[in-house]
Parts: C-alpha cells; structure tokens; sequence
C-alpha cells in the first residue's frame, strides 16, 4: 500500500509523491485519525453533532477533576488570564472545553473531499494544502484518505484502511 506525500518546496511549488506505507510509522498518527475494525466495521473518523456533545460533557469534569494543569486540546492554561490552577480551573475547563465543541460542531457532518481521478486530486491538493486538517478524509478514485499529517509544508495521504485493526 502507498501513501500520498505532499511537499512543499522553498519556492513555494508543490511536489507529489507516492511512498510505501511501510516506510512511514503510522503508528503515531493512529490516535488523530482513529478508524478501528474491532468487531468487522469501520467507525466514523469524526464525531457528529451528538459525539460532539457526549465529549463536552466528560471535557469539563474530567478538566476540573485535575489537581495540575491540565491542557483542552490546543487550548493553553494562562496563569495571567485565570490565576493559580486550583482557583482559575472552574473558569479554564469551561472556557476551553466550550471552544473544543464549538470547533467539532463545526467539523462534524462535513463531507469529505471527492475526486474522480488522481491527478485532478493532487493538482487541487498541490495548490490547497492549508485547506485540509488532520484527519480529514479525502476520497481519491473510491478509495477514502485521511490526512496523517499536516503543517510544515508537508501533507501526508494514507489509506484509511491503514489505521485499521485487524480482528484476532
């Protein structure tokens, strides 16, 4: 299996290649882009309106159960903004948990990209790189992508089924 590798280079153009999966330790992307076939089925790789929901609600008590700083996804405790932790938390994980699930309901029912063919998938892909976020899926010829990685002017391409879990 392959995986799609978008790069850009130093004068801004963007290249494209196609690299063996086993070249890549897809292990560490596993946890953004979860897709699981525990029991012989795929599971949605983003929430709906009402997972979005059920994370909100386990978000702010876990966030408040902590004794230390605890960080909501990209959301960084500021001392300055909030005080010490043991008084500012209350404030903090309400806060920033509201912001976690005002970003997944934005997220959550969007349709995938599709493309019929590879090269208008990867000529769009070359000039929109910005435009995709870690684990968006992208549906190249029928088969389902999802972005692996994102940012430093590279974007990563894998199969879906390559975070997949075989059954034992």
């Amino acid at each position: 299996m392959y995986v799609l590798v978008i790069e850009r280079t130093a004068d801004r153009r963007a290249t494209h290649a196609w690299r063996l999966a086993k070249d890549f330790d897809l292990t560490k992307y596993q946890r953004r882009a979860s897709v699981r076939l525990g029991e012989g089925r795929i599971v949605r790789v983003s929430l709906d309106a009402a997972g979005c929901e059920r994370q909100y609600d386990i978000c702010v008590p876990e966030c408040q159960a902590r004794t230390s700083i605890h960080q909501v996804d990209k959301y960084i405790y500021d001392t300055t903004q909030y005080g010490p932790w043991r008084t500012g938390k209350w404030s903090y994980c309400r806060t920033a948990c509201m912001k976690q699930l005002a970003n997944c309901l934005g997220d959550a029912g969007r349709e995938p990209l599709k493309f019929e063919v590879i090269d208008t998938a990867v000529d769009w892909l070359e000039r929109h790189p910005d435009a995709l976020a870690l684990g968006a899926v992208v549906v190249i010829a029928g088969v389902a992508f999802s972005v692996a990685a994102c940012g430093g002017g590279i974007v990563l391409l894998a199969p879906v089924l390559l975070f997949a879990e075989v059954p034992q």
